[in-house]
């Protein structure tokens, strides 16, 4: 079983599901019930969510360690740095 397949249909469908509910509450005569309305307020109700999505945002998208995939990007990255 491809296991990473799978995740990778699964982020896939979660993220078709939400554009699709967020563009169906952005037609509905409610207010503050897009995605990004709610979770703004949320946020300020609960600023421990804020913190909660930068650190897992921080951890999605900032590499520990070098792997083969990223390697090219930081080569390229270290070469013009200089």
């Amino acid at each position: 079983m491809n296991t990473k397949k799978i995740t990778m249909g699964v982020i896939i469908a979660a993220i078709v599901g939400l554009v699709g509910w967020d563009v169906y509450v952005g037609f509905t005569p409610t207010e503050g019930d897009t995605i990004s309305e709610v979770i703004r307020e949320m946020a300020y109700r609960y600023p421990i969510i804020a913190v909660a999505a930068g650190i897992l945002v921080g951890h999605w998208f900032w590499s520990k360690r070098k792997k083969q995939k990223t390697k090219k990007v930081e080569d390229k990255n270290e070469a013009g740095d200089s």
